[in-house]
C-alpha cells in the first residue's frame, strides 16, 4: 500500500495488532517534515498528518504505538540555535500530534534515539545529548513527562542505541560507548540505577 509519494528518510513503525499500524517518517525536499501514517484496518488506507515542521530540522526517530489511539512519536526539531530532543503524543488514532516539549538539546539532526513500551502508560527513550552523554529519559504518563537519566559521559562519537523495556522496572538499552564499542546497560528500578 503506497502511503506517501513525497521524498522520505527515517522510517519507523510499531503495531500494537494486526489491524493498528502507526508509521513516522520524515520528508525531504529543501525542508523536513516530520510525518505520521496511520491505519485501523491492518494497511488498507492511511491517514496523513503532520507531526513537526516543515523546517530545515524535522527529522522523526522513533514511534510506539500504545493502542488505537494512544501513539508516541520521538523526533528532532529546532530550539533557537540548538537542536530539540522531542515527543508528541496523539490521543486521537493519529488526527493531531501536539508536542510535550523539549526532554533535552542534541548536537546535530543525525542524532539516533530509539522509544519502547511496556504499556500504555510507561515509555523509555535513548539518546544523545549535545554534549554526547548517552542517556536513557522514561515516562509514567504516557510521554507527558520525562525524567532524563545518565547512562555514560561523554565524548561518544557514535550515537546508535536501542531500548526495550519488559516492565515499568525492568529495562534494557544497547548503546555505543566512549571506546567506541557496545554496552548493554540493564536496570530492574526503572533507570535509578544500572548495572
Amino acid at each position: 500500500t503506497s502511503i506517501d509519494a513525497t521524498a522520505v528518510r527515517y522510517v519507523y513503525l510499531d503495531a500494537p495488532d494486526t489491524n493498528n499500524v502507526s508509521v513516522v517518517y520524515s520528508r525531504s525536499g529543501g525542508m523536513f517534515e516530520a510525518m505520521a501514517a496511520v491505519t485501523t484496518n491492518g494497511g488498507g488506507s492511511f491517514a496523513l498528518t503532520s507531526v513537526y515542521g516543515p523546517d530545515f530540522v524535522a527529522s522523526v526517530r522513533d514511534v510506539e504505538m500504545l493502542d488505537a489511539n494512544t501513539i508516541v512519536v520521538a523526533y528532532l526539531a529546532p530550539f533557537g540555535i540548538d537542536i530539540a530532543i522531542n515527543t508528541a503524543q496523539s490521543v486521537d488514532g493519529g488526527a493531531t500530534f501536539p508536542s510535550f516539549g523539549t526532554i533535552d538539546t542534541a548536537l546535530s539532526f543525525q542524532e539516533h534515539m530509539s522509544l519502547a513500551s511496556s504499556s500504555t502508560s510507561d515509555l523509555a527513550l535513548c539518546y544523545q545529548n549535545i554534549n554526547e552523554d548517552n542517556y536513557i529519559a522514561t515516562s509514567s504518563d504516557s510521554g507527558a513527562s520525562w525524567t532524563p537519566v545518565l547512562l555514560e559521559a561523554g565524548p561518544n562519537t557514535n550515537t546508535l542505541c536501542a531500548i526495550d523495556m519488559v516492565s515499568a522496572n525492568d529495562i534494557f538499552v544497547l548503546y555505543a560507548n566512549s571506546s567506541g564499542g557496545a554496552t548493554l546497560g540493564t536496570t530492574a528500578n526503572g533507570g535509578t540505577s544500572w548495572n
